[in-house]
Order: C-alpha cells, then sequence, then structure tokens
C-alpha cells in the first residue's frame, strides 16, 4: 500500500502506482503516456454522447485490465476526495483528470474521429476575451470555504492563462466587462493564480502567466466569497479550433497495402508499394506535390542480397496487432552507398509546406555501437547534386562512449551544414515505438522553418531558409535506413501526410 500526496492530500493506492506525473504533450491531437507515470489531462474536444466513456475514448488506447494496469481518477469537490470514474464513466470536457498505466511502454491517448471541437460549444459575449466566444465552465463554490477545482484546456489549441475571464449571476463580475483574474482574486471570487505538476521538479508549478496547452489539466481556486454568485470562468477561443491543414496522405499498411513482388521495365532497382488502405481510404504510391512513381529504392544493395522490406504483423504503438513496414540492412556492400529509402519522386510542386508525421521502433544493437550514424529522413532539392541546391535530413549520431543523440541537418553538401542542431535531451528509443514528426517551411528568407519532434517534443527547431538558390524540392526520402553501423532494422506504422502544420 502507498500513499500518493496530490495538491497537499494524501491519496491511498494498492498496487504499484507511484508518485510521478509527466506532462509531455504535443501540440497535435495525441499525448504519449509514458508507463509507469501519472499525468494531469484534460479532453481537448467534446465526445459523442454515446462514446463519452472512459472505455469508448481511452480503451483502444491502453493495452491490459483497468484498475490493474492502467486507472484514471476525478477530483470530487463536494467531498474533497479523489473517485475512480470506473471503465463506463463518462468523462466530461473543460474538467481535469488523473491518468495512469502500467503496461510496460509508452501508451499513445488520441481521440475518436466523432469528436467534437469545443469551439462549437463557446458563447459569444461581451465578458469573453476573444470576439469567437469562450467556453463556460460552472464552477463549484461553498459558503466562506476555498474550493479546489481541477480544471482543463477545452481546446485543440493552447490558451493564453491571462485571457482567463470570470463572470457571475449577480454582484461585481455579472456587468458586461465581467472580471479579470486579477480583479475576481481582488473580489474574493476566483484565485488568479493556477497550478499545474511538474514531473522534473516533483512540485506543482504556478500558473500566473503563459500557456495553458492541449490536453492540459490544472487546479483553479474558487475563493470563499464566491459562494452564492454561480461563477463561471470563461477560456477563451483564439482561433478556430478546427485544423487548417489538408490531409493529404494516411496510411498504416493495412489489408489491401502491399509491396509489387514484380519489377518494372526500366526500374529494376525500385519496389512499388500498392494498393488502398482498407482504413484510411488512401492508395499507394505516394502521389502528394504532383509526384510520381514513388517507391522504395535499392541503392547499391549487391543484388537484393543486403537489403530487405515487408509489411509485417507486429504489435504496434498502441499495443495492438498492427500492419507495419519492415526495414533491414545486412551489410553495407564495400564502397558504395547501401540504402533503402521510400523516396517521393518527380515532384512538381516543390515550393509548398508540407507536415508529415509517422511512428517508427528502431533496433538498439546499431545504437549503442561508437561513432556512429544512421539517416532517418531526407529531402533534396534540384541541383542539390551539382552543388547549387538544399538538403534537409535527420540523423541519429553516436558518440565516443557509443551514447546515441539527434541531429538535424540544413546544408549545401555533406560536408557543408548551412545550420545544424543536435539535441541530447531527449532520449533515442530503442526497440520501443516512438512518434516523429517533420515540417518545414518552404521559404530561401528568414520566415523558412524547418521543425523536427519526438514524442511531441521539440529536437530542433530553425528559423532561415530552407533552400538555396530559389531550388524547389526535387524529391523527399520519407522514410530511410542507411548509415554506417550494421546491421540495423525498423518498423515504420501509421503514416500521415498533410498540407500545412495541423495546430
Amino acid at each position: 500500500m502507498k500513499l500518493l500526496r496530490i495538491f497537499g492530500m494524501f491519496f491511498c493506492f494498492s498496487g504499484l502506482f507511484t508518485s510521478q506525473l509527466i506532462s509531455n504533450v504535443s501540440a497535435e491531437e495525441i499525448l504519449i503516456l509514458p508507463n509507469n507515470q501519472w499525468q494531469q489531462i484534460s479532453l481537448p474536444g467534446i465526445p459523442p454522447t454515446n462514446a463519452n466513456t472512459i472505455k469508448t475514448i481511452f480503451g483502444d488506447d491502453i493495452s491490459g485490465i483497468y484498475g490493474t494496469d492502467w486507472i484514471m481518477f476525478a477530483y470530487d469537490p463536494e467531498t474533497n476526495r479523489y473517485i475512480d470514474p470506473g471503465l463506463n464513466g463518462v468523462l466530461k470536457h473543460g474538467i481535469g483528470y488523473w491518468i495512469y498505466q502500467l503496461g510496460g511502454s509508452n501508451a499513445t491517448l488520441d481521440l475518436p474521429t466523432n469528436m467534437s471541437p469545443a469551439s462549437g460549444s463557446v458563447t459569444i459575449s461581451p465578458q469573453c476575451a476573444s470576439p469567437l466566444g469562450c467556453f463556460e465552465i460552472d464552477l463549484a463554490a461553498q459558503l466562506n470555504t476555498r474550493q479546489w477545482l481541477m480544471l482543463g484546456n477545452p481546446f485543440t489549441r493552447s490558451i493564453t492563462w491571462t485571457d482567463l475571464r470570470l463572470t457571475t449571476k449577480n454582484g461585481p463580475c455579472a456587468d458586461t466587462n465581467g472580471c479579470t483574474l486579477n480583479e475576481a482574486k481582488n473580489l474574493g471570487i476566483f484565485h488568479n493564480q493556477g497550478w499545474r505538476y511538474n514531473p522534473v521538479t516533483s512540485k506543482y508549478d504556478l500558473i500566473d502567466g503563459g500557456n495553458l496547452n492541449v490536453w492540459n489539466g490544472f487546479w483553479g481556486t474558487v475563493l470563499e466569497n464566491a459562494n452564492g454568485l454561480d461563477p463561471k470562468l470563461l477560456i477563451p477561443l483564439n482561433s478556430d479550433d478546427t485544423p487548417t491543414a489538408k490531409l493529404l496522405f494516411s496510411s498504416g499498411f493495412e489489408n489491401g497495402v502491399y509491396i509489387d513482388p514484380n519489377p518494372v521495365l526500366n526500374r529494376e532497382d525500385y519496389a512499388f508499394i500498392r494498393g488502398t488502405d482498407n482504413k484510411t481510404g488512401f492508395s499507394w504510391p505516394i502521389d502528394i506535390l504532383g509526384s510520381s512513381e514513388s517507391a522504395l529504392h535499392h541503392i547499391d544493395d549487391n543484388n537484393f542480397q543486403a537489403l530487405e522490406a515487408e509489411i509485417q504483423t507486429v504489435l504496434g504503438h498502441n499495443g495492438t496487432p498492427t500492419k507495419a513496414l519492415y526495414n533491414i540492412e545486412h551489410y553495407a556492400v564495400p564502397n558504395g552507398a547501401t540504402q533503402y529509402p521510400y523516396e517521393i519522386l518527380n515532384i512538381t510542386e516543390g515550393k509548398k509546406d508540407l507536415y508529415i508525421r509517422y511512428w517508427m521502433k528502431i533496433d538498439a544493437e546499431s545504437l549503442t555501437q561508437k561513432n556512429k550514424w544512421r539517416a532517418l529522413f531526407e529531402y533534396k532539392t534540384k541541383d542539390y547534386a551539382a552543388g547549387t541546391g538544399f538538403r534537409l535530413i535527420s540523423y541519429i549520431y553516436t558518440n565516443n562512449q557509443g551514447q546515441a543523440f539527434w541531429h538535424w541537418q540544413g546544408d549545401a553538401n555533406p560536408l557543408q551544414p548551412v545550420w545544424e542542431i543536435d539535441n541530447y535531451d531527449i532520449p533515442v528509443p530503442a526497440n520501443e515505438w516512438f512518434l516523429t514528426e517533420y515540417y518545414w517551411h518552404w521559404s530561401e528568407g528568414g520566415d523558412g522553418r524547418a521543425l523536427w519532434k519526438i514524442n511531441g517534443q521539440v529536437v530542433g527547431d530553425h528559423y532561415g531558409p530552407t533552400t538555396r538558390n530559389s531550388k524547389p524540392i526535387d524529391f523527399i526520402m520519407l522514410t530511410q535506413i542507411y548509415g554506417n553501423g550494421n546491421p540495423k532494422h525498423q518498423w515504420i506504422d501509421d503514416i500521415e501526410i498533410w498540407d500545412g502544420l495541423p495546430e
């Protein structure tokens, strides 16, 4: 039996629960929930009434038995106690919850496709800090008593703390202006500071400025003078709470997708992925940005001996069986450049923004060899080989102690970086799934951008040119297995490509 202390109160758990929480939140509509770590969350959207339970929202995301391998808790302000809603308990938007899992690896929380954005439930009023409206949360109050409430950001956008407003049914915050948080605090109605758990310090961070991010739950405090005033917290909608980017391609290599075993005339070194994914409806080969003849490319493979690829059924990033693309490089051909990328070829619209994300799992052995490199992804503009173009590329490096780290680079040639970023802070996962995300804004000016994330954490975010001499992108190596440490292998799953950053 262990006692977990949450916000000054001890709560009793039987089992293997620990007292640390984590807030590793991505800007998109997923959340990585690490094994054996608590998190304080809130739903970024409104579930339908026929699918609003813990089971229907998260039951497909976390493996194991609820109550044994994973669990959620809500806070009851009437009794000042934590309660387990149960697997069939209803989750509400604008409310905070604790969640925890002990499945042995990261779990990925995502939202059902029939979730509605909270932007559809906002109220436009003069008290709201946004002309687009505010999401209103009723606040429980008790006579002459401070009341803690676990609340949350209901939107798929971050919100600015100081833009929150407080209104009441009567009293000083009932006028057309409502109250700012500072005014509400001075009137003894609602505290102008919130609290959010910090897993690094094992303490709560004070919120009196900055942002509440997507999925963030937090503590707010109704003060002694609020009883009888029916206070509401107004959370502003800063922009349209729907993705502005368009999904161009999506596939998890599910039924209907296959690697064509038949060679194409004059293209014997290419293996074409074909078919329609029966879950997403998108078809292979990928044809974004006007591309054509995209395929897996056998390069210096000793007559197909050094490289292999197949679509396998494996345990996926959600802990359930899934189809995934498997690549292996057995060895590098001497004096060659042995590699096996999936190339998006013959791009005709190479001056556009793009956002790419997929799940990846790589072997551990190649990550512990000393002074090695492994390429993961890249694009090249036209005339890169001639020395007047640009390449954007991501790597895993290992140093002379065998420590793996991330490397993000834009270059004029492999020995002439235009810029480069090393990141030792984010661990390189071995033998476990991780989410990788790439976004670029194509530009030769200072407004260019090249962003890379791992599990929602920023590896590098470079602002500046993403091309040279105004050259458009020629081809993209969407996935890549290439490097000087062998053998090595990997799995790829759940690819998404958008025409902009979906935030």
